[in-house]
C-alpha cells in the first residue's frame, strides 16, 4: 500500500494525502487545535509516509507559527483589555459624579451615551478575556502537539 503526502507550497495550512485506496486534503488551520486522541491519530498516517520525517518537520513548523500568531493576538488583546478597563472604570466615575473631568456637568444625552459606551465596553473586556483564555488553550496544545512530534520523530 503507497501512501503519498505533499504540502502544497503555495498554502502551507493543506497537507495533501494520497494513498491507493484515495486521497485525503487536510486543512490544518481548521483541523488544529484538535484532541489528542485526534492528533495520534492523523500522526499514525503520517508515521506511515516514507518522507515521516520531512512532514513532521513541516508540521513543527506550523506549530511554532501557530503559537506566534497567539502570543502576537494575545498582546494585541491585552491593550484592548487595558483600554475597556480604563473606560469602565472613568465612565462609572463620569456617570456616578455626573461631571466632566474638567468638572462641568454632562448633559442627559451625554450620559445615555456614556451608559451605551459602558455597556460596550463591559462587552468588550469579557470578549478579551474569553479571547485570552482561548489564545492560552491554544498555545498549550500546540505546545502539547510539538513534545509529541518529539517523540513520533
Amino acid at each position: 500500500m503507497m501512501m503519498h503526502i505533499e504540502y502544497s507550497p503555495a498554502i502551507f495550512s493543506v497537507i495533501k494525502y494520497r494513498n491507493a485506496c484515495g486521497f485525503m486534503n487536510v486543512n490544518l488551520d481548521n483541523f488544529f487545535p484538535t484532541t489528542n486522541r485526534k492528533f495520534k491519530i492523523f500522526m499514525s498516517a503520517i508515521h506511515l509516509s516514507l518522507q515521516q520525517e520531512e512532514h513532521i518537520q513541516t508540521l513543527k513548523a506550523y506549530f511554532k507559527n501557530q503559537i506566534n500568531n497567539c502570543e502576537a493576538e494575545i498582546k494585541a488583546l491585552s491593550k484592548t483589555y487595558l483600554d475597556a478597563k480604563q473606560l469602565i472604570a472613568d465612565s462609572k466615575n463620569w456617570i456616578e459624579t455626573k461631571r466632566k473631568p474638567n468638572g462641568l456637568r454632562f448633559t442627559e444625552a451625554e450620559i445615555k451615551q456614556l451608559q451605551k459606551d459602558l455597556k460596550v465596553a463591559i462587552k468588550t473586556e469579557k470578549l478579551c478575556v474569553r479571547e485570552f483564555n482561548k489564545n492560552k488553550r491554544y498555545i498549550k496544545s500546540y505546545q502539547a502537539h510539538i513534545k509529541e512530534l518529539d517523540k513520533w520523530g
